[in-house]
């Protein structure tokens, strides 16, 4: 997981940077970011039902090898029709991954009688994700002086290894061979149907996501041009993968005095303020404060959000119901940044800014609201009389 994520920051430091000079405008940028979205959220389902069927280790390797092919697209093109092509391969390849790391890690917990060390690890590989970071970007910074190509190539020959090392020494912890791609989808979407709870943790964290993926869409050219050498983003970029860190570092600590869901919504707090903030147009050294700011209430809630959804959905469809929560996630999200794309290429920084703000404020009642109908359905569980499930078949 760390070597996926070093891979995706070695070359996010420069990601807007390299698309602008590629000529692309804002809404160009936010089509791209789309197409994405759009494809990783129709693919993540049938993708997360191919790793509860096939195993999660398959289905790590192989997104993390489609993800490099799409990287070295990138590394030797310019082109805004090619750059979508990519962005689709990189959606096949993010859609086997996403679901099929964080399912693996908690089934072999489970299958070493250390389930209750699950926020532990969590907790542990986010901080460690946020630390590569740092590395990514400095790596970055390194690669950049040979050209803006460099970071794409250096992604992808991280991310091979990656596929290489989890194809190699990954064991197979999980997979249900015997059973129905066809059955496996209808039990994901029968249980997604049923929790309220899971509804609107999704519905919360589409708002909190978009709020954070607008955060990195804007900070390289706003910081540029109101005076930060271009030199400086991949150094800049480490900054905030050291804020983010320390979110995720004390995320279990305060939610354990607060709760998850409160901490969730603090981390949406943050995000609210630091662009309502930056809306203000303030120098460069307050900006970069509010940056990193967001990028310490992005880190906030990542570790809560990990543990909460894997309690609510049982293994047999863990990485099938975490794609369909990503799903939903990324329809929105494609959505709401085509918006911004054409707000920031109509008007200014500050309106985009404004946008975000509004977009993080609206994830804080829904947290607040999906941890009451956790509590009432665990209430239920407690009065109502044990039920045993009878022989299913396969």
């Amino acid at each position: 997981m760390g070597l996926a994520n070093l891979s995706f920051y070695v070359f996010q430091g420069y990601f807007i940077f390299y698309l602008q000079d590629s000529g692309l405008n804002y809404l160009q940028m936010s089509v791209i970011y789309a197409v994405n979205l759009i494809f990783s959220a129709v693919l993540s389902l049938p993708m997360g039902n191919v790793a509860d069927r096939y195993g999660r280790k398959r289905a790590f390797a192989i997104g993390a090898a489609i993800m490099a092919v799409s990287m070295l697209i990138y590394a030797f093109n310019h082109a805004f029709a090619v750059f979508l092509v990519a962005e689709v391969i990189w959606a096949v390849g993010w859609a086997l991954l996403n679901g099929s790391n964080e399912a693996w890690v908690v089934d072999q917990l489970s299958k070493d009688d250390r389930s209750s060390e699950g926020p532990r690890a969590f907790t542990v590989m986010m901080s460690m994700s946020y630390v590569l970071g740092v590395a990514g970007g400095v790596l970055a910074s390194m690669l950049v002086i040979f050209s803006l190509n460099m970071p794409f190539l250096g992604a992808a020959i991280i991310a091979f290894t990656c596929a290489a090392l989890v194809w190699r020494r990954l064991p197979e912890n999980y997979g249900a061979e015997k059973v129905r791609l066809g059955k496996i989808l209808g039990d994901s979407l029968k249980f997604y149907r049923s929790n309220k709870g899971l509804q609107l943790l999704t519905a919360g964290e589409t708002f909190r996501y978009i709020a954070s993926v607008i955060y990195l869409f804007l900070y390289q050219p706003y910081l540029v041009a109101i005076g930060l050498g271009e030199e400086f983003l991949g150094v800049y970029f480490s900054v905030l993968m050291l804020s983010s860190a320390a979110g995720s570092l004390i995320a279990p600590r305060v939610a354990d005095r607060m709760g998850g869901h409160r901490v969730m919504a603090l981390s949406s707090l943050g995000l609210f303020a630091g662009f309502a903030l930056l809306a203000l147009s303030p120098g460069l050294a307050a900006s970069c404060f509010l940056f990193a700011l967001c990028g310490f209430s992005n880190g906030l809630g990542w570790p809560p959000l990990m543990i909460w959804r894997n309690r609510l959905v049982p293994s047999r469809i863990r990485a099938s119901a975490l794609a369909m929560f990503a799903s939903f996630t990324y329809i929105a999200g494609a959505a709401i940044t085509i918006a911004l794309g054409a707000l920031m290429d109509a008007s200014s920084s500050s309106a985009g800014f404004a946008f975000a703000a509004f977009i993080g404020l609206l994830s804080i009642p829904l947290y607040l609201q999906a941890a009451k109908k956790k509590e009432r359905g665990e209430a239920a569980a407690v009065t109502a009389p044990v039920v045993r499930d009878g022989p299913q078949q396969m």
